[in-house]
Formats: C-alpha cells, sequence, structure tokens
C-alpha cells in the first residue's frame, strides 16, 4: 500500500519522530493545519499488530510518501471465487478491529454504564456478541443461562463483587462437568496481590483500567476460534512457567514492556550503545523467567547495535513487540502445560 501527498514534506532529523503519539514535526503544524499527532503513531500500532511495517519517504517543500508492508496469507482460488479473494476475505487474522469468521459471545460484567458503553464501543466494528450484566450475581445467572466463549468481570461491583461470581461460575461448571469458560478480571489495581486474587478466584488474565482500545483487542482476540495452523502458532507462543514464579511473572512482562519503549526512543536517538546494554540485560533475564525466545531476540538486537545496523534492529524490536503481544503464560511444572 502506497499513500503519497504533495504536502510540506518532513525534514529527516523529525521523520522518525511523526510516529510518536501527540508529536508533529513542527508545533506550528497543528495550529495551521490541525490533528493531534494521533494518527501515524496508531497507524504504525496497527500495522505492527498485524505484523507488517510502516515506512516514510519525505522531502521538505515537496510532499511525503508513506508505504505498508503486511504478511497477507494467500490461497488457491475457491468456491468464493476471486472477487472475494480481491476483497481481502483471506487475509492472515489480524488483532485490530476485524476478527475470526465466527464472533466470540461475549459476556461483560460491569456496573458502570460509562464502561459498559466504552467497551461497547470498542467491539462496535467487530462481529463478536456483547452481552451485559450490571453486576456480579446477574453474571452468574446469566452465565448459567447461556454458553459464552469469553466473560470479563470487573472486581468491583455491587450485589456480588468479580471474585465472588468467578467463584461461583467455577463452581457451577464443575459441578456439571462443563469446560472452563475464560474469565478476564477488570480492575483498576495492577498490584501482586490483586492479580494473585484474581488467579485464585479462577480468572485466566487480569486487564487494568484505563484499559486502551488495541490492549482491550489483543486481549480479546486471543479467545478467538482458530485452525489448526493458528493452533501450531499458538502453541509455540505458549511459555510454562514454574508455580512459584507465578508472582513474578506479571511484573516482567510490564518491566519488558517498558524496556522496548525504552529501546525504540534509543533507536530514534540514534543511541546504540543504550540499545546493546538494554538488549545485553534481557538477553540475559529473558532465559531465567522461561521466555526463551525473547532471549534469543534480544541476542540479536545486541548484535545488530553492536554491528550498527539500525533497519536490523528496528526488524528485531518489532518481532520483540510481536512476542510479547502474543505470548500466553501457563503455570505448571516445566514441561507439561497446566
Amino acid at each position: 500500500l502506497l499513500v503519497q501527498d504533495t504536502g510540506i514534506g518532513i525534514p529527516p532529523a523529525q521523520q522518525e519522530l511523526v510516529f510518536e503519539d501527540f508529536t508533529q514535526a513542527d508545533s506550528s503544524t497543528t495550529r495551521r493545519y490541525g490533528g493531534t499527532g494521533l494518527g501515524l503513531a496508531i497507524s504504525r500500532k496497527l500495522v505492527a499488530m498485524m505484523g507488517g511495517a510502516i515506512g516514510l519517504h519525505s522531502q521538505e517543500g515537496e510532499g511525503s510518501s508513506f508505504t505498508v508492508e503486511l504478511p497477507l496469507a494467500c490461497r488457491n482460488e475457491s468456491a468464493a471465487g476471486p472477487l472475494a479473494e480481491a476483497a481481502g476475505q483471506n487475509a492472515a487474522p489480524s488483532p485490530g478491529h476485524h476478527f475470526a469468521a465466527r464472533g466470540l459471545d461475549i459476556l461483560l460484567a460491569e456496573d458502570s454504564p460509562d464502561n459498559r458503553l466504552l467497551f461497547s464501543a470498542y467491539l462496535k466494528e467487530s462481529n463478536h456478541r456483547l452481552d451485559l450484566a450490571d453486576n456480579g450475581l446477574m453474571a452468574v445467572e446469566k452465565a448459567k443461562q447461556g454458553r459464552y466463549d469469553l466473560i470479563l468481570m470487573d472486581i468491583q461491583m455491587p450485589e456480588m463483587d468479580g471474585y465472588t461470581a468467578t467463584r461461583a461460575i467455577r463452581a457451577w461448571e464443575e459441578s456439571r462437568g462443563l469446560p472452563r469458560t475464560p474469565v478476564l478480571a477488570l480492575t483498576a489495581h495492577a498490584f501482586q496481590d490483586d492479580i494473585r486474587k484474581s488467579r485464585e478466584a479462577g480468572c485466566d488474565g487480569h486487564l487494568v483500567k484505563p484499559i486502551k482500545l488495541d490492549d482491550f483487542l489483543r486481549a480479546v482476540n486471543r479467545y478467538r476460534p482458530s485452525g489448526e495452523g493458528q493452533k501450531e502458532q499458538e502453541a509455540d507462543e505458549t511459555v510454562v512457567v514454574e508455580e512459584f514464579l507465578a508472582d513474578l511473572i506479571p511484573g516482567y512482562l510490564a518491566k519488558t514492556a517498558a524496556d522496548l519503549d525504552r529501546l525504540e526512543q534509543a533507536l530514534v536517538a540514534d543511541d546504540l550503545e543504550t540499545v546493546r546494554l538494554l538488549a545485553h540485560t534481557m538477553k540475559g533475564t529473558g532465559g531465567g523467567y522461561g521466555f526463551d525466545r525473547l532471549s534469543e531476540l534480544a541476542a540479536a538486537l545486541e548484535r545488530s547495535a553492536r554491528e550498527r545496523d539500525k533497519n536490523s534492529a528496528r526488524d528485531t524490536l518489532l518481532k520483540m513487540r510481536l512476542y510479547l503481544d502474543k505470548v500466553q503464560v501457563r503455570y505448571g511444572i516445566t514441561g507439561s502445560v497446566s
């Protein structure tokens, strides 16, 4: 995909900055032309989530050209015909606004009307079906009446809190021999004790409010139906961690995400020595926590920084972000999935 304009152009030193949140190449741009500096930042994140890359070529006074490259899956022409393929029906699934052919049946247990409206808006462009419960007691009753693919459970609610509601749902499923419905806890707290309480109550994940759109969609999208090829890929992105490390993993992953932001800032500033040092540290810690793939990528990034190969460093950093977005953690004895 190529998008061109004949505008004012962007100086070379400012070109990487235009992909940052709320950043313009020139502070006068907003006053003269409008905009907040979010469009390109959002575009880069969406393209990265789909495994692609966005590029920029610009000259002052002549305009700019933006290119987007996406790894789209191909297959032989099917009964749907060439027009369906041209429309993109065979594109690889992405964690953006479009999901698998069959959407998920989602139950949202949330007492705040504002949050119910927000999450409904987040899913508006998807083919997921959203059912609402105003409190924990209602969530338990709805869970018993209908089969859901995913439950989003607010923790602090009237009538019955999210911990109690999740325990009640798990007990009901177990008494009838039903498979566990994935439950994601929604809370404003991210302390280790809160994460532990969510896990002990039977929750499968923990989302901290306020939840950004891309983080929300990424979390929901992990529970979409998968084909066999996707299942194999998910198996490769599943890390089995010893139970005694369970309380440390959320903090480690949060720190790793922050380190990736620092790495990107260092690359923009052409500070390859900082990139090398950060990558060296990540190389040493990743495997210790069970994330061998992260250590491998960090080693490649360290090598690129040492050789001052910025293009290779950017590619590796993108791979690290994608891995961190997709990796799933299972707790149990190393070598088996619990």
